[in-house]
């Protein structure tokens, strides 16, 4: 206890003698005088301030500048940095030995102005100054940048910024502004590592700052550094570990990756885009190998998440354009395209009738893209797709989509389709190839029609173009022609007809029963809206079916005649018959005897 008791009197002998004697050793010019050349001596650029230096001893000796400016070493004269108030902290230690030196700096309300001038030089490169000079050793001797004793070590120390302004502009761009930050920056000297922690305000959003670099003179000297670093906002939250590397003008990152976001949507407005409110791009996650090397982003072997969906790939982003490229290559086990596709109904729906609703596809007017997908599964609401694999290419509006051999309701299916979008018009050309397709459950699904079964083959090509949906579906032009196998129609029944010696339509049973068929065979053809029904050619057991006829494809109103040819020996065994109402509700009567377009 004596010991101890000795010590702490000893202690306090000392700081009271340090209080008494260090106001002796250090005068208001002398602090001016030493600040302002430990700060040009680092920058090679003079430090100018307002008035006399403040000086404190309690609780620890510090210095205190206001009005101070930097200005950019050009000579133009323009302002590089402003601080409304400059704290410097003095050792104490070369204090009581008679000399001054600055451990750390507290910038209150600062403003720091970034500029790029028209030929590419950036106001933040210093040119002269010890930090400079260091920099040109490390440049000029890059094996022995770090840790060498031959080189001259330059003591830095700690930054503070409270209530700081951050400005960027370059020619051409829209002035950037970080507002609020603080910052707290720990680098004690040129070959030591740095650490940075503190908050900012980007576009009215808090964002929280954490990074740290092992040879940050590396980085200064336009090579590369390890480095860590994490940016969390509430639309935002980005966590690097990997390297970074710095050019005249811009950074480049390559490192583990992980970014997540509560609504993509949010943060694509954020970044400066205008995007209207929607229930898709929501919630997203991207974890991997990231590299960011202006103007390309990059991910590979990367696991995403937007959506719902959940996808491994690789892609790239790149901004170089007046539009944004997009190239990428992705796997998933499901791809479901449900919610996507109810927006689209709600957007076109937004506007009235869907047929004066103007075509509106603002990704594929501002984006181009080379996207390869593949799925074990794709969903859009109750119709599937087994084994997908796919392919999107738009390119200055011209669009490119393929659908490879997929599994489709027990069958295969396959597709095409090439566009050109110029807002509003669109013009499209679409191909599309069935085989053993189970119709019922198809048709079922597609468009809520469950009265014809069979395995179906097909091929559909077809093209349009205009500026509203309606539009597009009354220029629509193009052929189905569709074989049906060992099926079956709901709803009519040909038994009692069969065994009249006079069959009439009025006899036939409709509603109930079914009529079974061996080939459904028909050609339709689209035009002006319509579709015409250019051959309908059915064979069963116990009869034969030929129709021609025809269907709105904006309402489900349809009309036709045709001849139903019952087995017989005498002549008068067809049954010629009239098609009238819906595809949902048809309506059947007696038609004209056969003619010569509707042979037997």
């Amino acid at each position: 206890m004596k010991r101890l008791a000795i010590i702490l009197v000893a202690v306090i002998v000392v700081v009271a003698a340090a209080l008494i004697i260090a106001p002796s050793l250090i005068s208001p010019e002398l602090a001016r005088v030493r600040i302002t050349e430990q700060i040009t001596q680092w920058i090679g650029r003079p430090v100018s301030f307002v008035g006399e230096p403040d000086i404190s001893f309690f609780p620890r000796p510090s210095v205190r500048l206001g009005g101070v400016t930097i200005k950019d070493g050009d000579g133009s004269g323009a302002v590089f940095i402003s601080v409304e108030e400059l704290t410097g902290t003095v050792r104490w230690l070369p204090l009581l030995l008679g000399r001054i030196e600055i451990s750390s700096f507290e910038l209150t309300r600062p403003v720091i102005s970034l500029r790029v001038n028209e030929e590419g030089r950036s106001n933040w490169t210093f040119e002269r100054g010890a930090v400079a000079e260091r920099v040109a050793q490390a440049q000029e001797d890059p094996a022995n940048a770090i840790g060498n004793e031959r080189q001259e070590e330059v003591a830095l120390g700690r930054f503070q910024i409270r209530d700081g302004t951050v400005t960027y502009q370059e020619p051409g761009a829209e002035l950037a502004t970080l507002s609020e930050v603080t910052l707290d920056i720990d680098w004690p000297s040129t070959s030591q590592p740095a650490t940075a922690r503190g908050s900012l305000v980007w576009r009215g959003e808090l964002v929280a700052i954490s990074a740290s670099l092992r040879e940050p003179l590396e980085l200064i000297a336009g090579r590369v550094s390890p480095g860590r670093f994490s940016v969390g906002a509430d639309p935002i939250q980005i966590v690097f570990d990997g390297t970074v590397g710095r050019s005249e003008l811009d950074f480049s990152f390559d490192g583990q990756t992980t970014v997540s976001m509560g609504s993509l949507r949010r943060v694509i407005r954020w970044a400066g885009t205008p995007i209207a409110d929607d229930t898709t791009l929501g919630a997203a996650a991207i974890s991997g190998r990231g590299s960011w090397a202006w103007p390309v982003l990059s991910f590979t072997q990367a696991e995403m998440r937007l959506d719902g969906n959940e996808a491994i790939g690789a892609f790239s982003v790149d901004f170089s354009g007046d539009r944004i490229s997009i190239i990428g290559t992705l796997a998933l086990d499901e791809l479901d395209l449900t919610i996507y596709a109810e927006a689209f109904r709600a957007d076109v729906e937004a506007e009235g009738t869907w047929r004066d609703a103007e075509i509106r596809l603002p990704a594929f007017a501002n984006f181009d893209s080379d996207v390869r997908i593949s799925a074990d599964r794709l969903i859009i609401g109750a119709t599937h797709l087994e084994g997908l694999a796919a392919s999107a290419i738009v390119k200055d509006g011209t669009i490119s989509l393929r659908l490879g051999e997929a599994g489709f309701y027990g069958g295969h299916i396959q597709a095409s389709l090439t566009a050109e979008y110029r807002a509003p018009r669109l013009a499209a050309e679409a191909r599309l190839v069935l085989s053993d397709v189970n119709t019922g459950a198809a048709l079922s699904d597609l468009v809520g029609l469950a009265s014809i079964s069979g395995q179906a083959t097909g091929t559909l090509e077809a093209a349009t173009e205009g500026a509203t949906w309606g539009e597009l579906v009354q220029r629509l032009t193009g052929i189905l022609q569709t074989t049906i196998v060992n099926g079956s129609m709901l709803g009519i029944d040909l038994s009692e007809v069969a065994a009249m010696p006079v069959p009439t339509v009025d006899a036939v049973s409709v509603g109930q029963g079914e009529i079974e068929f061996a080939v459904f065979d028909a050609s339709f053809s689209f035009f002006g809206g319509q579709f015409l029904a250019d051959r309908v050619e059915a064979e069963g057991a116990g009869f034969d079916l030929d129709f021609v006829g025809w269907g709105s494809l904006t309402t489900p109103a349809v009309g036709g005649q045709g001849v139903v040819w019952l087995d017989g020996d005498e002549r008068n065994r067809s049954l010629p018959f009239l098609l009238t109402g819906t595809w949902l509700n048809p309506v059947f009567s007696d038609g004209p005897a056969p003619s010569a377009d509707i042979p037997r």
